[in-house]
């Protein structure tokens, strides 16, 4: 009888849970985005977003709905600290990158969205390559957390859009 009672506890507290919105953290569900061309951007950005979107259940193609535009993408990198006989011994990674939905036509459906993070990397002058390994693997980090922002800034955006639209075209 005890295990029917952790039973009932169990699935009145994930009824509880799934009654208020929480859910894993995911693919965002995207609101009738149809089909998107993404453009633009590098090609570690650019897959990452086209696996996010696919996952999402948004079809990827050239000549889609909607265009994903990305510009203005940079990595600046500067050094932040130094060792007893002045080399580097921290660089601070920042990147920048933009984003605008558009129809397949090119009118603009959102202003431009901007993303811009920053990340430290330590410097062990002594081993150039395990320095090269981190700074590759905080970049690709970077790219995963960008390629997200990018998505919740898009999913906010298009549930906004598709939301007015359903109610511009009621009486």
């Amino acid at each position: 009888m005890k295990w029917l009672r952790t039973l009932s506890i169990t699935l009145l507290l994930g009824l509880a849970v799934s009654a208020c919105g929480w859910q894993l953290r995911g693919s965002p569900l995207l609101f009738d985005l149809g089909s998107v061309d993404v453009r633009g951007g590098s090609f570690d950005i650019h897959d990452l977003l086209v696996d996010a979107l696919e996952s999402s259940k948004v079809d990827v193609h050239k000549g889609g709905e909607f265009q994903l535009q990305l510009s203005d993408e940079r990595f600046d990198r500067r050094t932040v600290a130094v060792d007893a006989q002045g080399r580097a011994a921290e660089t601070e990674l920042d990147y920048y990158i933009s984003w605008v939905l558009l129809e397949a036509n090119g009118t603009p459906l959102t202003e431009k969205g901007r993303i811009s993070l920053t990340r430290t990397v330590h410097v062990d002058p002594t081993n150039a390559t395990a320095s090269s390994d981190e700074e590759r693997a905080i970049k690709d980090s970077m790219y995963q957390d960008a390629a997200w922002q990018i998505l919740r800034q898009l999913n906010a955006a298009s549930a906004y859009l598709f939301t007015n639209e359903a109610d511009d075209d009621e009486p």
